[in-house]
Order: structure tokens, then C-alpha cells, then sequence
């Protein structure tokens, strides 16, 4: 049984059974940092990681990322 990504998030938060859990990258947070190792290691090029919360330090995570990673969050 293959769900979308919005149905999968809902059953997550209504406690409901899935097809796999779900993935965010994004949302919930991650360190420039780590955010540009995690680009690397998926071979996703540009330009130094931004940040989108100064005082938290947590970087904007692109497209080409969410797509690689197939997450269920931040899809355009």
C-alpha cells in the first residue's frame, strides 16, 4: 500500500498505521552544518548553506534535497 505524503503525516499524528514512517528534513530543524554534510553525502551542489532561523542556526533546506530524500514535508 503506497500513501501520499499528506496521508502518511495524518495517520502519524492520528496515530494510525502507515505505510513507513514518516520523513522531515526541514521542519522540525537542522544544523547548516550538518545540513551541508548531508548534501554532500547526496551529491547536491550550490551555494553555502543559508539559514532561515539566525537565532536557532537552522539551515533552509532546498528542493533538490527534499526530492533526494523523498521526505514528507516541504514538498512543493
Amino acid at each position: 500500500m503506497s500513501m501520499s505524503s499528506r496521508a502518511r503525516v495524518l495517520a502519524a499524528l492520528n496515530r494510525q498505521e502507515s505505510d513507513r514512517v514518516p520523513l522531515d528534513v526541514g521542519v522540525t530543524g537542522i544544523a547548516p552544518g550538518a545540513y551541508t554534510q548531508l548534501r554532500e553525502q547526496l551529491g547536491v551542489e550550490g551555494d553555502p548553506a543559508r539559514a532561515m532561523d539566525v537565532l536557532q542556526m537552522l539551515a533552509w533546506v532546498e528542493q533538490p534535497v527534499v526530492e533526494a530524500l523523498e521526505t514528507d514535508s516541504l514538498k512543493e
